[in-house]
């Protein structure tokens, strides 16, 4: 079953439930409503006949006939038209209490008779009312205790009453039925308008299985769950089109820079093989560095892209890192690695230094930008690490802490400074140093996934200073 039809069922049940209960409770309530204005008046004329039998008993029995044997329940076979007493529609009858009953000459019903109406003949108080059926009569019967152990019945048909009801309840499953029936109809109406979206997004997202097209968007016009849902879904493409792109944008950058090192140890290798007993030590001894240098590069490259390719955000979970004791051990490790007469030194004056992101990326970004400083800064320069807070307007919320690296190094020209994170890129002058290109875009990466932002400017130690911004967590 389709959810259209589920949606349709499902309201056409509530619709009909709701009917059922709320015919059910008019019904009743009309037939108490009547029931009860018939018993008002059925009590009144009780009331009035007990009333005139204790003025004068033998008096107010005038016309009536023989009282009946003592046998509870007994009948009378009487063909004459139904007459009144009280009034033109009630029939009256006198109960003793050993169980005998009278009643007009001309009423044509006897009343029924049970031992509770003849204990109510002894007790003198009390009343009671019951629905009876009398040769095929539906009455509503009130026997009311008199004095002299008598008891007078009062009953009246319900053969309109009945009628009425039966009609109210025809007229209610009627309009029942109707009501079931067009709700079941605008629920499918509804139904199929409100899930119109969701057929969009299916055929887009089967679209897009079928023929790996993730250009395919869904028309997005209400601002409710479903509007939502095609939001996200169009985000979803948007981001997975991005991803594709970028992966492709790696793989093709990532065979041109592979192309270099590869040509330079294949061109080594095929030396080797061809003249290797021709050569002399010394430029053995070159080649073999030269094979050497280009396959640490490459094998630095290759670890390189890794990192760059990696989705940091599955593959790390996000914690809270402080970032002094971050930039302490990256630290650590540059002083041990520097060229002789290069000093690292770090200055802290951040009021906040906990932040949330990934430790491994975070810690990885700042090794790259504190090497990329020592491999600029000459010897006897010196690169300092400062740990700030941001600059007002840096980053979102305007809270957050910096990481600067300065190094006092050629530094960075302005024209350069818009392309110095993008992936391989690399400066004239940086063509003949090592290096991949790939550094300063994993720093870039990294921030960009714990929501921050990087930034490049003219050191005050003389070069550049490079390092980038972080939401704090306080």
């Amino acid at each position: 079953m389709t959810l259209r039809r589920r949606l349709t069922l499902l309201t056409a049940v509530a619709v009909a439930a709701a009917v059922v209960v709320v015919a059910g409770l008019a019904w009743w309530l009309a037939r108490d409503r009547m029931r009860a204005e018939i018993d008002e008046t059925l009590v009144a004329h009780a009331e009035q006949a007990v009333d005139a039998i204790d003025r004068g008993r033998t008096a107010a029995l005038a016309g009536f006939g023989e009282f009946r044997p003592g046998t509870l329940g007994g009948r009378r076979e009487l063909r004459a038209t139904i007459a009144p007493f009280v009034a033109d529609d009630t029939l009256f009858q006198v109960v003793t209490a050993n169980g005998g009953a009278a009643a007009p000459r001309d009423q044509a019903v006897a009343l029924p008779v049970d031992a509770l109406d003849v204990e109510l003949a002894r007790s003198a108080s009390g009343e009671r009312r019951r629905d009876v059926t009398v040769e095929g009569l539906h009455l509503r019967l009130v026997t009311r205790a008199a004095s002299g152990n008598r008891a007078v019945q009062v009953a009246r048909s319900l053969e309109e009453t009945d009628a009425t009801l039966d009609r109210l309840a025809v007229l209610l499953t009627v309009m029942g039925v109707i009501g079931v029936a067009g709700a079941a109809a605008v629920g499918r109406i509804v139904a199929v308008r409100s899930l119109r979206p969701v057929g969009a997004l299916t055929d887009a997202a089967e679209h897009v299985a079928r023929t790996e097209d993730l250009g395919a968007a869904i028309e997005v016009t209400t601002d409710d769950e479903l509007g939502r849902l095609g939001r996200a879904f169009n985000s979803m493409l948007a981001s997975l089109r991005s991803s594709r792109s970028e992966q492709h944008r790696l793989v093709t950058d990532a065979s041109h820079e592979l192309r270099t090192p590869l040509t330079a140890i294949r061109t080594n290798a095929e030396l080797l093989a061809r003249r290797g007993d021709e050569l002399d030590s010394e430029e053995r001894a070159a080649i073999v560095g030269d094979l050497v240098a280009e396959t640490t590069e490459l094998s630095a490259l290759a670890a390189e892209l890794v990192d760059l390719a990696t989705d940091a955000r599955t593959t790390e979970l996000v914690t809270e890192v402080d970032l002094v004791a971050l930039v302490d051990r990256v630290v650590a490790r540059a002083r041990r690695r520097v060229a002789d007469g290069v000093a690292v030194d770090v200055v802290s004056s951040a009021g906040a230094h906990t932040v949330e992101g990934r430790p491994a990326s975070l810690e990885r970004a700042v090794t790259n930008l504190v090497d990329n400083a020592s491999k600029w800064t000459p010897a006897g320069g010196r690169v300092r690490v400062e740990i700030t807070d941001t600059p007002s307007g840096a980053i979102e919320g305007g809270l957050g802490v910096r990481i600067a690296v300065h190094d006092s190094g050629p530094g960075i020209p302005v024209v350069d400074r818009p392309h110095v994170f993008e992936r391989f890129w690399r400066s004239d002058a940086g063509r003949a140093t090592p290096g991949s290109g790939l550094g300063l875009a994993i720093v870039a990466q990294a921030v960009d996934v714990g929501g921050g932002a990087t930034f490049v400017d003219q050191s005050d130690l003389g070069g550049a200073v490079v390092g980038f911004d972080l939401p704090i967590r306080r």
